[in-house]
C-alpha cells in the first residue's frame, strides 16, 4: 500500500510493477504452455478492491475462497489454528460468577452436557461460568441462576430432551442444528408445540470461534478444572482436508474429538447474536446454588 493506494510490487525488489507493459515468459522450457491468470492482473477487479477483500478475509473458509477465487492459488490454512498461548491470553483473573442477571448460554449435548455462560461487554464476549452436569434439571436450575435472556443448544444427539428444555422457557431457548450454507432461523414443531431453531455453517462459525479467540475478543474466567478442561477442547479444534463427490477439496473440522466446551462457547456466540433483546448483565449472589460442582 502507497498512500492508501494498493499497487502490485516485485517480490525481489519491491519496485512497483507496470503491467501493460509486461511480457509472459515461461518458467520452465517444455512443449506444453500453461498459464496462472489471477484477478491481479485481468482487470476484473481493481487493487484496492482486491486488497480490501483480502483485508475482510478473517476465518479460514473466507482466506480460502480469496485465495482460490482471486489469485487462483491453493489454501491449506492452519491445521490445528489454536495453540495455547492464544487461549491463555484470553484467561482472566476474575473468579466464576455464582450467579447474575440479564446473561446467555450455549450448551453442547452429550453424555455429560458442558455450558458456557457469559456476556458481551463493549464487543468482547465474557465468559463468567463453565458447567459440567449429568443431568437436565442443571440446564434449568442454571437458567434461574443466571437470569439466562438466551440460550442455544445443541438439538442433537438428545432431541427429545433438548425439545422439552426448549419448550419449558419459551423465547429463551433455541435448538441448533448444522447445516452448510447461509445461517437461518426458524420454527420447527406444531402449534402451541413449536420451538424456535438455528441452523448453522459449523466450519465458519467455528472459524469466527478461533478469530475472536486470537484477537481477545472472548476472555475466559481464572484458571480452575473448568478453565483448563475448556483448553483442552480449545485445542482439540483441527481441521482436516475433504474432498467432496466433484472433487472439491475444503477444510472442516474433526468430528468426533473432545471439543465440548468448545462447541458450548459456539452456541453461546450465537445466543448472544440470535437474543431478541439487548441485556446489560450483573453478578449477583446465589444462595440456592446446587447446581454448583
Amino acid at each position: 500500500m502507497t498512500n492508501e493506494c494498493a499497487q502490485l510490487c516485485c517480490p525481489r525488489c519491491k519496485s512497483p510493477l507496470n503491467l501493460s507493459s509486461g511480457e509472459w515468459l515461461p518458467t520452465r522450457s517444455s512443449k506444453t504452455a500453461g498459464w496462472h491468470i489471477s484477478h491481479l492482473i485481468t482487470g476484473i477487479k481493481t487493487l484496492d478492491e482486491i486488497y480490501d477483500l483480502f483485508k475482510k478475509s478473517r476465518t479460514d473458509t473466507e482466506k480460502m475462497r480469496f485465495y482460490n477465487s482471486i489469485l487462483g492459488l491453493p489454501y491449506s490454512g492452519e491445521l490445528r489454528p489454536l495453540s495455547q498461548e492464544n487461549i491463555e491470553s484470553c484467561i482472566s483473573g476474575e473468579e466464576m460468577w455464582e450467579g447474575g442477571e440479564g446473561l446467555y448460554m450455549g450448551v453442547d449435548v452429550g453424555e455429560i452436557l458442558h455450558i458456557a455462560v457469559g456476556t458481551r461487554e463493549n464487543g468482547i464476549v465474557k465468559v463468567v461460568r463453565l458447567i459440567e452436569a449429568m443431568d437436565w434439571e442443571t440446564l434449568n436450575e442454571t437458567i434461574d441462576a443466571f437470569g439466562i435472556v438466551n440460550c442455544v443448544i445443541d438439538a442433537l444427539p438428545y432431541k427429545y430432551f433438548a425439545k422439552r428444555f426448549a419448550q419449558a422457557f419459551p423465547g429463551r431457548v433455541k435448538l441448533a442444528y448444522f447445516r452448510e450454507g447461509a445461517f437461518e432461523r426458524g420454527y420447527e414443531g406444531k402449534t402451541g408445540e413449536s420451538v424456535e431453531v438455528v441452523k448453522i455453517d459449523r466450519t465458519e462459525s467455528l472459524d469466527e470461534l478461533v478469530w475472536m479467540i486470537k484477537e481477545k475478543k472472548i476472555v475466559l474466567p481464572a484458571r480452575c478444572r473448568e478453565v483448563e478442561l475448556a483448553i483442552k477442547h480449545l485445542l482439540n479444534l483441527v481441521k482436516e482436508k475433504v474432498v467432496s463427490t466433484r472433487g472439491d477439496e475444503r477444510l472442516v473440522y474433526r468430528r468426533g474429538v473432545e471439543n465440548h466446551f468448545a462447541m458450548a462457547f459456539n452456541y453461546l456466540i450465537t445466543a448472544i447474536k440470535t437474543s431478541p433483546i439487548s441485556s446489560r448483565a450483573r453478578k449477583t449472589a446465589i444462595i440456592k446454588r446446587k447446581f454448583i460442582r
